[in-house]
């Protein structure tokens, strides 16, 4: 059945290509082709579901039967939502300017990797909860490895939320020359940990985002006059 709906998913996609190259990019058709695949599978686990009834196999059949159909259905969201976020972000980076490309590029790549692990580990969570794992143990044991990674990484999270200010808020841009708590010198990047300058002595200056993030800011490049 998964074969059958596959071979179905692949013909409907490349009709749906071809139909893009005549009628143009149109992101309510992107939508739509990357929802076909993961709601077909969901489709066929629902059809494999029906088809059982009928063949009425045994109850330890049964029982690995239905635990097989809960992966197949749960995968099939989890890669649903996975492509949503792939299409969402990448959406939201050709809608940025060119100068705001190249500083966001970092954050939308690490926020396109967390919501994808995130979405797996809640997808995992399901699928052991339904198969009779007590999960209430592992999440508390998360939850304290959590808490233990984030008190030993206490000035990476800073610099990563540095950096988060400084790319939502722009008080500088990429090419922006200024002073910045008593260095001048020109901006050439900001990424997650640390944001580099030029300085006048054409030296590359790395301060941590953190700190970065608390200096005041002085843009030469934003004169009005």
């Amino acid at each position: 059945v998964l074969l059958l709906f596959r071979l179905v998913a692949n013909l409907l996609i490349l009709l749906l290509n071809r139909f893009l190259v005549h009628a143009g990019t149109d992101y309510r058709w992107l939508w739509l082709r990357s929802l076909i695949q993961p709601w077909l599978v969901f489709l066929s686990a629902i059809v494999f579901g029906l088809a059982e009834q009928f063949i009425n196999p045994s109850a330890l059949s049964r029982l690995y039967i239905g635990r097989a159909i809960l992966l197949v259905v749960v995968g099939a969201f989890a890669w649903c939502f996975i492509n949503l976020v792939d299409l969402f972000l990448s959406r939201i980076d050709t809608m940025l300017e060119p100068r705001q490309r190249i500083v966001s590029h970092s954050l939308i790549y690490m926020g396109r990797r967390v919501a994808k692990v995130a979405i797996v580990i809640v997808a995992a969570i399901v699928i052991l909860d339904n198969w009779g794992y007590n999960m209430t143990t592992m999440i508390a044991g998360l939850g304290v490895g959590g808490i233990a990674v984030a008190l030993a990484a206490q000035g990476t999270i800073a610099n990563i939320f540095g950096g988060v200010s400084v790319i939502a808020d722009r008080p500088v841009m990429v090419g922006d020359f200024g002073n910045f708590g008593g260095v001048m010198g020109t901006v050439e990047d900001i990424g997650m940990r640390s944001t580099r300058v030029r300085t006048l002595n054409r030296t590359l200056m790395s301060i941590p985002n953190s700190a970065f993030a608390g200096m005041n800011l002085e843009n030469y490049a934003s004169r009005d006059k």
